[in-house]
């Protein structure tokens, strides 16, 4: 295999051990690559994937989504120029792109929903974009450094639907609202499959203004004594609300300002998707690699119902369990703690 730890490394290697390396059954271990590094990334929170976010969070509402801000949808329009194809039908989306404090990790949002469709002709061949949404908050906060991504998807000439929106650019600001689309894209990219927050971090939530922390409080026992929810510029607290949600009291008053409104925190990430592509890396750590690669090899077996796949499945598991130990040791921590409601004079291992 390359030395490389790309996309397209990897699956090359996999489909040539794995029997098969047509395009349809590089599809399957693109999808099975996916699989597994969720699973090994999925089992418990590793600090390779923690990451810290902010948020413009919405006033008056109770139950908040802590995932980050999905775009408004562009607005398009077809213009001269450009070599999109005569009869094509063009769609455009876009995500942003969150980057961490030295631009080495970063967390895309979902999509946009769609813009308008624009149809290319002989004399106009470029997708012209404008009114691309601006990821909102105050900007003295951070991660400050945020990139809009853009999606294109295609309806050729004579087809009835749509294909998948493939990457086409990247616009490295939080500030610029336009762009021209002049080529069809050439990536095999395409946006995040869901939510690319995996949970809340139990990390302190904290408002900008004011450099506020919120204390973690059962939300049942809020509403006890305030049942109505009222609402204030200043809340004092939070629940947690599945994965990737809290429950905000009292709730963001109307009259909040941006600062006000704006919430620091830290989550911890699903691993990028990967796709058959030299230039994006794999996002697990390259220690990763040998659990990984008995993964998928696992689901191939399973695929195929080959004979062997249960001594798959264990190396797969063997492996999986040592890289994780590895990855949650904790330096200096204590080889036992102290359990007051434990059996065994109050000792556990």
């Amino acid at each position: 295999m390359s030395r490389n730890w790309n996309g397209k490394a990897l699956i090359d290697f996999l489909g040539a051990r794995l029997w098969d390396d047509s395009a349809t059954f590089r599809g399957y271990i693109i999808q099975w690559v996916n699989e597994i590094q969720n699973d090994l990334a999925g089992e418990r929170p590793l600090d390779t994937f923690a990451f810290k976010m902010k948020k413009l969070l919405p006033t008056n509402q109770e139950i908040i989504s802590l995932s980050p801000q999905i775009p408004a949808a562009p607005t398009s329009a077809i213009a001269a120029g450009g070599t999109l194809v005569d009869g094509s039908s063009y769609k455009a989306y876009s995500t942003f792109v969150i980057w961490d404090g030295d631009q080495r990790k970063y967390i895309e949002s979902e999509l946009s929903s769609a813009s308008a469709v624009s149809t290319a002709d002989a004399s106009n061949g470029t997708l012209s974009l404008s009114s691309i949404d601006t990821y909102s908050g105050s900007t003295s906060l951070s991660p400050s450094t945020i990139w809009r991504r853009i999606y294109v998807a295609i309806k050729a000439s004579g087809e009835t639907a749509y294909g998948e929106p493939f990457f086409y650019a990247d616009i490295e600001d939080n500030t610029t609202t336009t762009l021209s689309v002049t080529a069809e894209p050439t990536s095999t990219i395409t946006p995040p499959s869901y939510s690319e927050v995996s949970q809340i971090s139990s990390d302190h939530l904290v408002f900008n203004s004011g450099n506020t922390y919120l204390a973690k409080i059962d939300s049942n026992l809020t509403k006890r004594y305030d049942p109505t929810q009222t609402t204030s510029t200043n809340p004092t607290s939070f629940d947690f609300i599945g994965a990737d949600s809290i429950n905000l009291f009292p709730m963001l008053d109307a009259s909040a300002t941006t600062d006000q409104r704006t919430l620091s925190y830290f989550v911890h990430r699903r691993p990028h998707e990967v796709f058959y592509d030299v230039d994006r890396e794999i996002d697990l750590p390259i220690e990763f690699r040998k659990a990984l690669i008995e993964g998928v090899t696992w689901k191939a077996y399973e695929f195929r119902d080959r004979s062997g796949k249960e001594s798959v499945a264990n190396n797969y598991e063997v492996y999986k369990r040592q890289v994780l130990a590895r990855y949650s040791r904790q330096r200096g921590a204590p080889s036992f703690i102290r359990d007051v409601s434990g059996d065994t004079q109050g000792w556990e291992v």
